[in-house]
């Protein structure tokens, strides 16, 4: 029998999301939408503020309340301890963790170290550098470096005034505060903004940055496969071996390096530990599980995450018929939401992103029309910009 933990808020923000991408889509309804909320911006920014502000006095007058309702600190801190002492955190049960972050009486139990080598060693190296001020602040500060810098190249793409993105902005670093895929979201981010300002090798450089992404997060996989077949696509398409060439050569380096810091903690070690483990039901006994309706029943049946995967090979794959860049990502990233369990809300995050660069895409493509009427889409695929290559 399948024991249902739908999470409430996860869904919400899940179909949030799902609903702003689907209606973009529809320039009919756009318009209209656009333009009511153009008239309200300044109650929406104001609303912003409003909640920004009281979840910033909530979280710094009652931080031990958000430091006891998360274990991811904990896990990352024994991490960074165990390579620190020689103790491999991949073949070891040194990690804590608990199932449920909401329960007075929280029962802990110690497994694996569940995330990628990159992730693992970077911490390890903050908390060599930040651990004089205890756990979980170095944690907490790191994140704040990571995601602040993300998001400070987020405002570089995006067409948006400070004073709009800085609520959303602190919220979102406050929640991810004591979530280490604030160093992924700053990895995925530094990639995209490569891809689309770098004038020297952009989609190489992409991929590798995209590459030390996936080997913090698994789910980081998602938009590193979606780049590596966009960048193949426009090169087969415009004839371009020279690109084709450097993309190869990219994608050798990010799969050596991946081998690289793999190898000292064993690489069966680290995939079953940080990738098998999330497929396996009995091995994530102990820790958060539910998310979606369908995330629900890869719990109860054993076959359904081969369904799921397959979902997610198609996805990646009708995406090809996609111009956009980040459309791709949105629909092989809300495949994988809808059908996976619920590890933390990070992913979220990730998708919230391409969300934002999609819809400034889209009014990028608003503008060009209303210039020039005239104007029709040729090739694929027409994002990001040319190489200089």
């Amino acid at each position: 029998m399948v024991s249902i933990a739908l999470d409430p808020f996860y869904n919400c923000i899940l179909g949030f999301m799902l609903a702003v991408w689907l209606v973009s889509t529809q320039t009919y309804r756009l318009e209209p939408l656009l333009k009511r909320l153009k008239k309200r911006r300044y109650v929406a920014v104001a609303a912003l503020w409003v909640v920004f502000l009281a979840y910033a006095a909530f979280y710094v007058t009652d931080f031990s309340y958000s430091a006891d309702t998360h274990d991811i600190d904990d896990a990352v801190e024994a991490g960074a301890i165990s390579v620190s002492t020689g103790v491999n955190p991949y073949e070891q049960n040194v990690i804590p963790r608990f199932a449920s972050r909401y329960s007075a009486d929280v029962q802990w139990t110690y497994g694996h170290y569940n995330y990628l080598p990159f992730d693992l060693l970077v911490y390890s190296a903050c908390e060599e550098a930040l651990g004089f001020l205890g756990v979980p602040v170095w944690f907490v500060v790191m994140n704040f470096i990571f995601s602040g810098a993300a998001f400070f190249l987020l405002y570089r793409m995006m067409h948006v005034r400070w004073f709009s993105l800085v609520p959303v902005a602190g919220l979102a670093m406050l929640f991810y505060s004591f979530d280490n895929g604030s160093l992924t979201l700053l990895l995925v981010v530094a990639s995209v903004y490569t891809l689309e300002r770098s004038k020297s090798h952009p989609e190489g450089f992409s991929l590798i940055l995209m590459g030390l992404a996936a080997l913090t997060k698994i789910y980081a996989v998602l938009p590193l496969a979606v780049l590596f077949l966009f960048v193949v696509q426009k090169s087969v398409a415009n004839r371009n071996w020279k690109l084709l060439s450097e993309t190869t050569a990219a994608t050798a380096v990010a799969a050596g390096f991946a081998f690289a810091v793999m190898l000292p903690f064993g690489v069966a070690n680290v995939l079953n530990s940080a990738v098998l483990f999330h497929a396996d039901p009995v091995e994530r006994a102990g820790t958060s599980m539910g998310g979606t309706l369908l995330g629900e029943l890869s719990i109860g049946d054993g076959s359904f995450f081969w369904v799921s995967l397959a979902l997610v090979v198609v996805a990646l794959f009708a995406g090809l018929g996609l111009r956009n860049l980040n459309d791709r990502v949105l629909l092989l990233m809300s495949v994988f939401l809808m059908v996976a369990v619920k590890s933390s809300y990070a992913p979220l995050l990730v998708a919230g992103v391409f969300l934002g660069l999609r819809m400034r895409d889209r009014a990028m493509e608003r503008r060009i029309a209303q210039n020039q009427p005239e104007a029709v889409d040729q090739g694929v695929p027409d994002n990001p910009p040319p190489s200089s290559s």
